[in-house]
């Protein structure tokens, strides 16, 4: 009875960890993509900015 009650524990557990931590890797994999794309844009952007500035100066 008790060992039953065990082996189903440990299985809902193993499955909750599973959708958990499939959820934590699409959401970091989105929230990654997003951080990178912004930076890209910022990067980009910030070196229009520092060549203009550049140009000015010079």
């Amino acid at each position: 009875m008790s060992s039953n009650s065990l082996s189903a524990n440990s299985s809902s557990s193993s499955m909750f960890s599973y959708t958990a931590v499939l959820r934590a890797i699409l959401f970091f994999s989105i929230f990654f993509i997003c951080f990178l794309h912004e930076n890209f844009m910022g990067y980009k952007r910030t070196h229009k900015f520092f060549k203009r500035k550049l140009a000015k100066i010079l």
